[in-house]
């Protein structure tokens, strides 16, 4: 495990150059569309006239953020202007433009966008320093789904409205396309999609963006051979020379600041907070997947500073940026880590906004729509719809409780969103936030974290394992969760795992006391056994409360290369924890192996002679899987030392049919002592768990050793009494394991 770094040093010095400028190059086909969808969709609401410069200004600021990365914070995770904050940015612009004050002076409306980036990186700066930005991952998934989800919709049908000539939902409906030719650029954009969707499948080991771009073009300039270019629109073209007039100096901000309206002035305010809290949001997701990706913990202060920098520096441009997590992801598939692949993409970026400014003369504005619809559908968080819908159809109540809170605060933030308010959606959010707090009370996510030493399962084992276990405490760990897991605690969790021992092996995460789980922390647990895994620790669930069964499934199809493990109870997982540390120790496969008579713990101390002699006393018996020793009050006359397979002991609770299962005893162990020494009858039943061999002990038999043989019946109660004293002090461990899980 790396420091807590976002560097990648000792793999970046291992790699060729060329290979990095390979990886540069990749990701730079990715940023390349993404930056120029970004840029025009910031500037779409100024006019056709500021179309060029929103995409020039869309590659200059993905190009500061690479630079940035490559000379002073060389981070494993990329950040540029992406859709879900440049949305936000687009509809402060257009709120702007239609006001009264500021209609007819877009030189004013795109000096305040340059306010809002400049506002955005220095709040983001600040809650860098104050090293308090990592308080948004606490946001309930909900909350943050409905966002994504209004920010979907709103993308989407902007971009329909903007082919369409249409300011409004309300006016398509009053008047809907008429012609073919108003129709064409909703069918481009439909045909668009589809492709979109269908051909990146096929081809996996290439950039999306990249290959949809390249899609759109193919598909205009093959359509401009059947229908007119005026039924599709413009290119980028019509904005050339407006670069001077939307680049903003200090002064313009000054001037277009002062004397405008306190209401403006707080909405201006306001969409710079909420693109400040979305970037972060995408910063902490596209790091999440880089920790994933590469087992180090990055700074997440350290990659604020860098966001916020990179907004104060393009906020002449007007265009913010966040985490990217399609470009981030393009990178590590091309195994760029080093600063030399950000250089190049940097580079690729600059050029093609200078010298290649020409080449944006063939980009037609509705492949860039396209684009952006393409984007939209992939924020829409369906999986959070899916999981949601099917906890308010559970059968447990507790579990429909969750999902309908889950599937209102959903409904609520993506209405507001989607309606074009993205201030008030982010306010909704933040009082959903709180009010989801409120009632899940939230505690500390770990309540206790046991050690092997302290977490002993019920199964009774001889006295040589015993002692194995005892040397080694820390191969397992128990950590105890309660309350609400959700993505910011889940996270958490993760990094509470990276601090465990180097000699843990096995974690087990208690759920018992669980109450609700989201979906984006049911992904991260996922993420966590993935990444546990390559370390050579195993991480095992238990006890999940029958209202999170739902957790099981999704878990194991997020994974199914390899079966998550999962327990029903403490008890079992603990039993198996202790079989494997016993079965490494001894380098086996399995740790219940048949023991002979010798090694049982009730012979230590019999010479050779004196073992027979017992032996000739005891009866050998073989059962089958399910047969029972003894049932619930039968009489106590019998001993049994098991030598090979084990038992389970039964006990009937109350009005239970079934019996309980309350512990179990191993090969080499005796069971049955305590009716034997007592003369009473069973409290419980012993049924063999598989196929068992074992010696029985009566008490006749007893007591004629006793007469004939007083010397080896010594030792045998000595090996008793010593057996019944080290299960007393496990017991004592369990009492106090679980008082305080």
């Amino acid at each position: 495990m790396l420091a807590a770094s976002d560097r990648v040093e000792s793999t970046a010095a291992k790699r060729p150059w060329y290979l990095d400028v390979g990886s540069g190059l990749a990701v730079a086909t990715v940023s390349v569309p993404a930056a120029i969808a970004a840029g025009v969709l910031c500037f779409s609401a100024v006019g056709p006239g500021y179309w060029l410069a929103g995409a020039v200004f869309g590659l200059m600021s993905a190009a500061i953020s690479a630079l940035l990365s490559s000379f002073a914070f060389r981070s494993s995770t990329v950040v540029g202007p992406v859709s879900t904050v440049c949305v936000t940015q687009a509809i402060l612009i257009a709120s702007l433009a239609s006001h009264p004050l500021l209609e007819g002076d877009p030189g004013r409306v795109v000096a305040l966008m340059t306010a809002s980036v400049l506002l955005t990186g220095l709040v983001q700066l600040a809650l860098a320093a104050l090293k308090v930005g990592s308080i948004i991952e606490f946001t309930p998934y909900p909350v943050v789904a409905g966002f994504l989800n209004g920010v979907a919709f709103l993308t989407i049908g902007s971009q329909v409205l903007f082919v369409l000539h249409r300011t409004s939902w309300a006016e398509l409906v009053s008047h809907p396309p008429a012609g073919p030719g108003e129709w064409a650029p909703l069918a481009f954009l439909a045909v668009f999609t589809l492709l979109g969707l269908t051909v990146p499948r096929r081809l996996p080991g290439l950039p999306a963006p990249a290959v949809n771009f390249a899609i759109g073009l193919a598909l205009y300039y093959a359509a401009l051979a059947v229908v007119p270019e005026t039924w599709l629109g413009p290119r980028l073209t019509v904005a050339r020379g407006t670069l001077d007039a939307a680049l903003t100096t200090p002064s313009e901000v000054l001037a277009a600041v002062s004397g405008l309206p306190s209401l403006l002035l707080w909405q201006v305010a306001l969409a710079a907070l909420t693109v400040a809290a979305i970037g972060i949001v995408e910063m902490s997701m596209t790091a999440r997947m880089v920790e994933n990706a590469s087992q180090q913990r990055l700074d997440k202060h350290r990659q604020l500073t860098w966001l916020g920098l990179t907004n104060l520096l393009s906020a002449p441009m007007g265009v913010p940026s966040s985490g990217s997590v399609s470009q981030t992801a393009a990178r590590w598939h091309s195994g760029g880590v080093g600063p030399l692949g950000d250089l190049v993409r940097g580079a690729v970026l600059v050029l093609i906004a200078t010298i290649g400014i020409r080449l944006l003369d063939y980009v037609p504005v509705i492949v860039v729509c396209g684009q952006l619809v393409l984007v939209g559908i992939g924020i829409f968080d369906a999986w959070s719809a899916r999981q949601v819908l099917r906890m308010t159809r559970a059968s447990n109540r507790a579990s429909r409780h969750v999902g309908r809170r889950s599937l209102a605060v959903i409904a609520i933030v993506m209405v507001a969103t989607a309606s074009g308010h993205i201030v008030l959606g982010a306010a909704l959010g933040i009082a959903a936030a709180c009010w989801i707090f409120i009632a899940d009370t939230v505690s500390p996510l770990i309540r206790a974290r046991l050690t092997g030493d302290a977490a002993r399962s019920r199964k009774a084992r001889p006295l040589d394992d015993l002692a194995v276990l005892r040397a080694h405490p820390r191969e397992t760990v128990v950590l105890v969760l309660q309350g609400p897991v959700f993505f910011g605690n889940a996270v958490e969790l993760t990094r509470e795992v990276a601090r465990l021992d180097a000699a843990t092996r096995i974690v087990m995460l208690d759920l018992r006391r669980v109450t609700s789980i989201d979906v984006s922390a049911i992904a991260t647990i996922g993420a966590l056994a993935r990444q546990a895994r390559r370390a050579a620790r195993l991480v095992a669930i238990c006890g999940v409360p029958s209202s999170l069964a739902f957790m099981v499934d999704e878990l194991r199809n997020t994974d199914t290369a390899h079966q998550i493990l999962v327990f029903a109870d403490r008890e079992a997982g603990l039993e198996w924890a202790e079989d494997l540390v016993l079965a490494r120790s001894a380098g086996l496969v399995k740790a219940d192996l048949p023991r002979p008579l010798g090694e049982a713990d009730v012979t230590r101390g019999f010479a050779p002679d004196q073992l027979e002699r017992f032996r000739q006393r005891l009866t050998p018996l073989d059962l089958a899987r399910g047969a029972f020793l003894c049932r619930e009050g039968d009489e106590g006359d019998t001993i049994w030392i098991l030598v090979q397979g084990s038992v389970s002991i039964r006990v009937t609770a109350g009005e239970a049919r079934d019996a309980i299962r309350v512990g179990s005893f191993a090969a080499g162990t005796t069971v049955g002592e305590i009716a034997f020494l007592q003369g009473s009858r069973r409290t419980a039943s012993i049924v063999a768990d598989e196929p068992l061999a074992c010696f029985s002990l009566s008490r006749a038999a007893f007591e004629r050793m006793s007469q004939e043989d007083p010397l080896i019946a010594a030792l045998f109660y000595r090996n008793v009494a010593g057996v019944l004293a080290e299960r007393l002090a496990v017991t004592t461990d369990q009492v106090r394991a679980n008082e305080s899980a």
